[in-house]
């Protein structure tokens, strides 16, 4: 997922298409780290993932997320858990301006509203800290 973003970012594409595009990637990334149990079931006579070999994944992952398996925006996901409550497609800031002192304050409130990062200069926030906010770090 990172390394998608980055080559977005890389190659200048803009905010909508990279919106757009990431639940594929990320669906993409979560049925390559759960095979073989992707594909069980199915009876398939796909070969091990490998450099040689994608497409054949590639095309069966295009057909099962055209179903809705493995992707992110739908509640039906396969991966998504009952306990992930503060699952949302708000990708945004919220910047906490204040004395240093209150830090514990602001930790507290960033637990509290499920934030995957903390940083402590806003000169540091970049596109991608944005698009990845929902990524466990």
């Amino acid at each position: 997922e990172e390394y998608a973003i980055s080559q977005l970012i890389k190659w200048k594409i803009s905010n909508e298409p990279m919106t757009k595009w990431m639940p594929f990637f990320k669906g993409w990334a979560q049925y390559c780290s759960s095979l073989p149990s992707s594909i069980a079931g199915r009876n398939l006579q796909l070969p091990p993932l490998s450099e040689k070999t994608y497409l054949h994944h590639v095309n069966e992952y295009e057909t099962l997320f055209a179903k809705g398996e493995y992707n992110n925006q739908q509640p039906s996901h396969p991966s998504s858990s009952s306990d992930k409550t503060s699952s949302s497609s708000f990708h945004g800031l919220i910047v906490i301006v204040g004395p240093t002192h209150l830090e514990n304050l602001s930790l507290g409130i960033s637990r509290e509203l499920g934030c995957s990062k903390v940083m402590r200069d806003v000169n540091q926030i970049t596109v991608k800290d944005i698009l990845l906010e929902d990524v466990d770090r």
